[in-house]
């Protein structure tokens, strides 16, 4: 219990208004956003496409933090937003001190690395399976280029 009460500490309130990126593909993950409220559209800018949108009491941006490997998706505000926001720096930092959390992490981690998802309870923002992630989803290639405009 005491890992969490340090957690919260770290813990920063962010807005975000109406076609605001909150990050994009390819950028380093560094942080971890809660949604408290509003909308954010998950989008593959590369093809065009739109994923989903995510809304009050979902969180995006864990997977590039805790695997290490750089965005895979854009993060765009459909309207005021406001989160929460964690930074890698923090999560782990906060982490040193607790050798379950650690342990957890480096779980995470592993699973990831063998793209396991099941560890961060996550689903794919498309079929919401728990064994893919949207850019990897059988449906994907249905959904992708250009329901985006250009």
């Amino acid at each position: 219990m005491d890992f969490l009460i340090e957690l919260t500490a770290f813990f920063h309130k962010v807005t975000f208004v109406a076609d605001d990126f909150i990050f994009m593909e390819k950028d380093r993950a560094e942080n971890i956003y809660y949604i408290i409220q509003g909308k954010v559209a998950m989008i593959h800018k590369q093809s065009h496409t739109f994923i989903t949108d995510l809304g009050k009491d979902q969180y995006f941006g864990e997977i590039g933090v805790f695997s290490g490997q750089s965005r895979q998706l854009s993060a765009k505000s459909r309207d005021f937003t406001e989160a929460y926001r964690i930074t890698k720096e923090n999560l782990f930092g906060c982490c040193e001190n607790y050798i379950e959390a650690i342990t957890a992490i480096r779980n995470i981690k592993e699973s990831l690395d063998n793209q396991n998802y099941k560890p961060l309870k996550m689903r794919c923002y498309i079929c919401r399976e728990m064994d893919h992630v949207a850019l990897k989803c059988p449906r994907f290639n249905k959904c992708k280029e250009g329901n985006l405009m250009r």
